[in-house]
């Protein structure tokens, strides 16, 4: 069952009403077991399910996880099979993993002034089966017609990368690349960092966007390049 909430309700809570074709719209309907609620100084509110598939996180592999310059937001739905009503929350999506041991997890972050909710949370047993449903939030907080965008990213797949791609595939390779991610980020490959500094899923589109060709050579070209002359290194 879809779930639906008073317009007025949404409104309080800075989401918006929900569309009428609401499908159109779901970046991700499922069941999903919570593996932990962590409220810290460093990582915020966070919550992580774990997935009930693992190749559920298929839908997650090129959402842009949250940094300081860029986030997806979405409108978070759940509850337990056994609740009537649904909570809501507004969430940014942190990241996913998947191991061999663990399973598929995906990580998101509540706001601060929304403990409220993540107290919800914290207060569930561990392995909670929750119903989950996410609608994607864009920069003007409206929705995101997702079948709008499977289609443009389609017709997005047929550009070819050029010669910043290619710049970037061999940064990717370079030992003293990785050695310079490493003192930057933890647990992100060289290509991730690329992708997160330039606010983009794909090097391809370092030759195409002209806005990510500025922030390639401005947060990484050139910082890489000055931490080279500082390390002595030719």
């Amino acid at each position: 069952m879809i779930p639906w909430q008073p317009n007025d309700i949404l409104n309080y809570m800075m989401i918006p009403p929900l569309p009428s074709k609401l499908d159109r719209y779901t970046a991700f309907y499922g069941t999903v077991f919570l593996d932990d609620a962590v409220d810290s100084v460093k990582a915020g509110l966070k919550v992580v399910y774990r997935l009930k598939q693992e190749q559920d996180y298929e839908c997650f592999r090129e959402v842009r996880k949250k940094t300081k310059k860029v986030s997806t937001l979405y409108a978070m739905f759940y509850r337990t099979p056994g609740e009537q009503k649904w909570g809501i929350s507004p969430v940014w999506f942190l990241g996913y993993s998947v191991s061999s041991t663990a399973g598929a997890k995906v990580r998101f972050e509540i706001s601060p002034d929304d403990k409220e909710k993540w107290q919800y949370f914290r207060g569930c047993e561990p392995d909670a089966v929750h119903q989950l449903l996410l609608l994607e939030l864009d920069d003007q907080s409206k929705y995101v017609d997702q079948a709008k965008r499977e289609k443009l990213e389609r017709a997005e797949g047929h550009l070819k990368g050029g010669k910043l791609a290619r710049h970037a595939g061999r940064l990717c390779g370079d030992d003293h690349f990785i050695k310079w991610v490493g003192t930057m980020v933890a647990d992100v490959t060289p290509a991730q960092f690329i992708y997160n500094r330039c606010s983009i899923n794909s090097r391809r589109y370092l030759d195409h966007n002209e806005d990510a060709a500025k922030r390639y050579h401005q947060f990484v070209r050139k910082p890489f390049s000055q931490w080279l002359v500082a390390s002595g290194i030719n």
